[in-house]
């Protein structure tokens, strides 16, 4: 799991006042916590060929029933190979937030193909459900 700060997407999640991240043991070891409920926040990063861009950009601006019947037929965001495409995830522990965005590396830069995907609730769940 890697630290939230080292995200692409750290630096705008952390303005999110949802979120609260903090430093111990000399500010090697950084935490981050979902404040509504107090579940820690698990980080997961996956790549993907291009092939799949349009399903993931599909997927980021759905909510509700439109969101669960997409999830439906992806099934799970986990990638079984390489690609410039990555998609960054944060995910509390209790499964009540979920933050999303989708990157495209070209000659070594990400570039955001997405906007910041916030869930909470029912949505975030099933979010949580792909990973």
């Amino acid at each position: 799991m890697a630290n939230i700060n080292k995200l692409e997407m750290g630096r705008t999640l952390a303005t999110d006042p949802r979120i609260s991240t903090t430093s111990t043991f000399f500010g090697l070891i950084h935490t981050s916590v979902y404040v509504p409920t107090g579940s820690k926040i698990a980080t997961y990063t996956f790549e993907y060929p291009a092939e799949r861009e349009a399903k993931i950009e599909t997927l980021l601006g759905l909510t509700g029933d439109a969101l669960v019947n997409a999830a439906t037929d992806i099934k799970t965001l986990k990638s079984d190979t390489l690609g410039n495409l990555r998609l960054e995830a944060c995910v509390s522990a209790d499964h009540r937030f979920a933050a999303l965005q989708l990157f495209r590396y070209s000659n070594f830069e990400a570039s955001p193909l997405s906007r910041l995907a916030l869930y909470e609730g029912a949505d975030a769940a099933t979010i949580a459900s792909l990973l």
